[in-house]
């Protein structure tokens, strides 16, 4: 199952990484290039998301 969610925020995506990281996520792979990155994550139980947004 795919669920997508989309939230602006004034947060920068690493802001966001750091965040996620401090309450429990675990970083898997950082991708993207100089004009849009994504991060993707797991939560506790292994479920992957990413965080997405321009560089």
């Amino acid at each position: 199952m795919t669920l997508t969610l989309g939230m602006i925020t004034v947060d920068t995506t690493d802001a966001q990484v750091d965040r996620l990281v401090a309450v429990g996520a675990r970083l898997i792979e950082r991708r993207g290039d100089e004009d849009f990155r994504w991060v993707t994550l797991a939560d506790p139980q292994g479920n992957q998301f990413d965080v997405a947004g321009h560089a």
